[in-house]
């Protein structure tokens, strides 16, 4: 009986904000903006990409947390040939989503 009292205490002290997906260090996501502006050409234009890429940040900064983002970096970056960056890119479930909702948002503008 004393078990089951003590339990909800203990989880009560423990803080869960580690499960929360978010990223908040200013630089990461500035360097995230900065890579994906920085681009050679913009066929859509230049408030198109701004557009994109600033939904595509904010998506991935609250929806992915730092170790996320790093190990997902990690493995782009590892593959040099481009086609298969994009299959990597790709086959992350999360990124998927958020270039979908953020080209048919840009779009849509």
């Amino acid at each position: 009986m004393k078990r089951l009292l003590i339990t909800p205490l203990l989880l009560g002290l423990f803080n869960f904000s580690y499960l929360k997906a978010e990223i908040r260090n200013k630089v990461i996501i500035s360097n995230m903006f900065n890579a994906c502006v920085e681009q050679e050409d913009y066929p859509k234009g230049i408030g198109y990409q701004y557009s994109y890429c600033g939904c595509f940040v904010n998506k991935v900064s609250k929806g992915m947390n730092t170790k996320e983002l790093v190990e997902f970096n990690l493995n782009i970056q590892s593959e040099k040939n481009t086609d298969k960056q994009a299959k990597l890119l790709l086959a992350n479930q999360k990124i998927k989503n958020y270039i979908v909702e953020c080209v048919s948002s840009s779009i849509e503008e």
